[in-house]
């Protein structure tokens, strides 16, 4: 949904032009010679109708700007290079942002990158093809060949709105037909203006526009995933004075603390920041999948990891839950200027419901107030983006993997897990600590996340009258939980609370220290 925040910075007279050509050597296109209207058709390198281009440069930077001062927009393409099929390359920047004068130019150049002549048609080729990308039903960008243009020689009208928006003065149509061949290594070079749909007369919906070929417009809520290497392109546009989310959050006025963990929180539904975690729901009922979408509307490039993380809010403290470290967000590093990385969470208050080859996966939460947080290299100084998600369904209840089979040894309760090499096996114990003072305090949602604080936690609580369990398992769980709870040694111990008791955890055959790079919960 579109939302306007401010009114326009002016109010400017309407004027209709037609855009013509203009030799690169200028920079910029000629805005003032002669227009002529010709009918689209396809050209061969040895045919070109237009002078010659210079072509965009292999080092193209991975997004490019330019800024409307009228409209209060910024526009940035998020990808400045995509492989088409038949073994080809487009590499697309601005040339000039959109003024009094005219509208945002783009130059566009597809590249044979095979070692034989290829053929591409034109038609299915993004950025080359031209056509239009939209936000909902009424913002829509069109992107227009013009003069200069190797591909196809044609003129478009286009008038500037009294808002300042540059918009097509006729109808859409198939700007770029037919197929070009090129010889290895060969390039074609085209200019474009980026304009409003005929019928938008105000400044365009902020959001991702994406162009993979004419006639196929991108729809609002896809997933925004990294879309470079895969033939397509994608528009973002924000306001360039209020970079922040467009959406009133519904915890807006919400405490915005500090997370454990982190040095800096940015919270969604209090930043007006140019970079922020905005979440698809800020409900979401149990079991179910949402998007979290990580958005950079600065010029500035994010670079490093993305790891998540997942924070439950109880008794007025925030609680992370888990190893979540382990998750990455995204198959990404950083976010260029413009973009945006995207994930699918998947919620369920059992077992995982995601496939974990694409999505992270959150088992084990039950209802309550949790923070999802993207940190931006994680570790000492690392900045959180964080949104507030409520969710809803049933309580978590403790209960042991089904691999472990248990016994009982006086008063302590034997579990074997099926993962336990006899004569090689590993012990986690867990006893009852009515003295102890607890070095922190754990919930359900933590508990179940690693398996041997949950099978040992998990039958004292069903077997009340015993007041000790052993695990016997694998290396890697004793070293995971040792992990997860902070345990530095054999000799070392922890103590924790849970539900009003206390136990002291101790991995009596640790071999050597926890790997150092899971965080533990907090």
């Amino acid at each position: 949904m579109e939302q306007s925040r401010r009114a326009l910075l002016a109010t400017l007279g309407g004027a209709t032009t037609a855009l013509a050509g203009c030799s690169f050597l200028s920079g910029s296109p000629d805005r003032s010679a002669p227009t002529e209207t010709l009918s689209p058709a396809p050209v061969t390198p040895t045919e070109s109708a237009s002078p010659s281009l210079d072509p965009v440069p292999e080092a193209v930077p991975p997004s490019s700007l330019v800024t409307s001062s009228a409209t209060d927009r910024t526009y940035a393409f998020t990808e400045t290079r995509a492989y088409v099929p038949a073994g080809g390359s487009v590499r697309a920047v601005f040339t000039s942002a959109p003024d009094a004068d005219g509208p945002a130019t783009v130059r566009a150049t597809l590249r044979n990158e095979t070692a034989s002549p290829q053929t591409f048609q034109l038609p299915e080729t993004p950025v080359v093809a031209g056509g239009e990308a939209a936000i909902g039903a009424d913002s829509r960008l069109v992107l227009v060949p013009t003069e200069p243009n190797e591909f196809v020689d044609t003129v478009a009208p286009v008038e500037r709105t009294d808002s300042g928006l540059w918009v097509l003065d006729s109808a859409i149509e198939d700007f770029v037909a037919g197929s070009v061949r090129l010889g290895p290594d060969e390039t074609l070079t085209g200019e474009y203006v980026l304009v409003g749909h005929p019928t938008r007369r105000r400044p365009l919906a902020v959001g991702r526009y994406v162009f993979d070929h004419v006639g196929a417009p991108f729809a609002e809520g896809e997933l925004a995933r990294p879309t470079g290497r895969a033939g397509r392109f994608g528009v973002t546009v924000w306001e360039t004075d209020a970079p922040g989310p467009q959406e009133l959050s519904t915890d807006t006025g919400a405490p915005t603390p500090g997370l454990p963990g982190l040095e800096r929180t940015v919270w969604y539904h209090a930043t007006d920041s140019g970079v922020f975690l905005e979440p698809l729901s800020e409900r979401v009922a149990t079991p179910q999948r949402t998007v979290f979408t990580l958005k950079n509307h600065t010029a500035e490039p994010y670079r490093g990891s993305l790891e998540w993380r997942l924070y439950k809010r109880v008794d007025g403290r925030w609680h992370r839950l888990g190893l979540d470290g382990r998750h990455g967000f995204a198959p990404r590093r950083g976010v260029a200027p413009g973009d945006y990385a995207a994930g699918v969470v998947g919620f369920h208050h059992a077992g995982a419901i995601t496939d974990p080859t694409r999505d992270v996966t959150e088992p084990f939460v039950g209802p309550g107030q949790y923070a999802a947080v993207v940190a931006l290299d994680a570790g000492t100084g690392a900045t959180g983006y964080a949104a507030r998600v409520r969710l809803d369904g049933p309580e978590v209840t403790l209960q042991p993997t089904d691999e472990v089979t248990f016994d009982v040894d006086g008063a302590t309760v034997v579990g074997r897990s099926g993962e336990a090499v006899p004569g090689q096996d590993h012990r986690v114990t867990l006893a009852v600590a009515p003295d102890a003072t607890a070095d922190r305090r754990l919930l359900p949602e933590q508990i179940m996340r690693v398996r041997g604080v949950r099978n040992t936690l998990a039958p004292l609580r069903e077997l009340d009258r015993y007041d000790r369990a052993v695990l016997r398992t694998a290396d890697h769980v004793v070293r995971r939980t040792a992990a997860a709870l902070g345990v530095q040694s054999r000799e070392d111990a922890v103590t924790v609370a849970f539900e009003g008791t206390t136990y002291r955890l101790a991995t009596p055959d640790l071999e050597r220290p926890p790997d150092t790079t899971p965080t533990p919960v907090e």
